[in-house]
């Protein structure tokens, strides 16, 4: 899953300094927060509704935390940002909710990724006022089914593939306080419930 998270951070440009707004805190959202800042983002928003996942956010290298069921995420990341907005959001949570409160997130001629896969009839997305008036960058992203990397031939999947191997093996991306529960290869079918529960 670390190959989502690179490739998400890679097409959002990150630069040293960037202030970055990640959306969706499950793991793809969690590695997503540390590449960004090993990028160099200087400040990291992260946005969830699940308090336990913004809890591990803060202690993986979020700034701030925004709960999206308790205020609008994207307001108060305005806010936070003296009215501006972030330069980057990266939407991986893909819920259509989200991608409208990222999109209000974002300073005007700002870039938005999706790295997620969407659903439903998105009734939750309102691409007039914001979006059309900010004038933003939408890119989705995706590094599988041989779609090329914006940089190829530099960056292939390959590349990606080894990157995020060595990042894991070298601990710069922490996995293990992602790690609620453990089952033995024979509990299978109750690990497979307690995911999908």
């Amino acid at each position: 899953p670390a190959i989502f998270a690179l490739q998400a951070v890679h097409d959002a440009q990150i630069k040293v300094g960037d202030h970055v707004a990640v959306f969706g805190m499950g793991a793809l959202g969690l590695l997503t927060v540390q590449i960004a800042r090993l990028n160099g983002a200087e400040r990291v928003f992260a946005v969830d509704i699940f308090a336990h996942r913004l809890d591990l956010a803060r202690r993986l290298g979020a700034d701030e935390c925004f709960d999206a069921s308790q205020c609008d995420a994207g307001l108060e990341i305005k806010q936070r940002t003296n009215g501006k907005g972030v330069d980057v959001g990266i939407e991986i949570s893909g819920s259509y909710a989200a991608l409208q409160s990222a999109i209000r997130a974002v300073h005007p001629g700002g870039l938005l990724v999706t790295a997620s896969y969407y659903r439903g009839n998105g009734n939750q997305l309102n691409l007039g006022a914001e979006w059309h008036h900010n004038r933003l960058t939408l890119i989705s992203s995706m590094p599988v089914w041989e779609m090329p990397h914006r940089c190829y031939p530099m960056w292939d999947l390959k590349r990606i593939e080894r990157t995020a191997l060595r990042l894991l093996e070298t601990n710069r991306l922490v996995t293990s306080l992602m790690i609620e529960k453990r089952f033995a290869y024979a509990r299978a079918a109750e690990a497979y419930q307690f995911i999908c529960a």
